[in-house]
């Protein structure tokens, strides 16, 4: 049984690792061009039937700071409570489910924190699909597994 994990020499215990949030988040579709300012109601979005809930990754709005993750609702769509932060964004994938044009594609903002949202602009660009799973490749090769016993 795997208890534990080495990072150098030292064993940790699974308690002992620090909280990492996670660095996906999955949206039904995204913009495939401006929207009205804020972003508003229901409707056809690249090829999608917007529902209320659904969320939407916002990245093509002539005020850049409009960007993000943002759910669909009748009015105003507001932003995705989990994404509205530098401390969240930054360095966060955005993977699309759905789409004509989007379909499959990962987002990540092309901005360092620290910045304020709302304020500064948020530009999303996309991952080279070779590209999207490399972190997951050095994460692996930097942890050993060591059974305690």
């Amino acid at each position: 049984m795997i208890g534990s994990i080495a990072v150098g020499t030292t064993p940790l215990s699974f308690s002992e690792l620090p909280y990492h949030r996670p660095t996906a988040i999955s949206v039904r579709v995204a913009t495939d061009r401006p929207m009205t300012s804020p972003p508003e109601g229901l409707f056809l979005l690249d090829g999608v039937a917007l529902v209320t809930g659904d969320l939407v990754l916002v990245k093509d709005q002539a005020e850049a700071a409009q960007n993000g993750i943002h759910v669909a609702v009748a009015g105003a769509w507001p932003r995705h409570r989990g994404a509205n932060s530098d401390a969240e964004l930054a360095g966060m994938n955005v993977v699309v489910r759905e789409g004509q044009k989007s379909f499959g594609t990962t987002w990540r903002l092309g901005k360092v924190a620290p910045f304020i949202v709302d304020r500064d602009a948020l530009p999303f660009y996309e991952v080279p699909s070779a590209l999207q799973r490399m972190p997951e490749v050095v994460i692996a090769t930097t942890v050993n597994l060591v059974e305690l016993g």
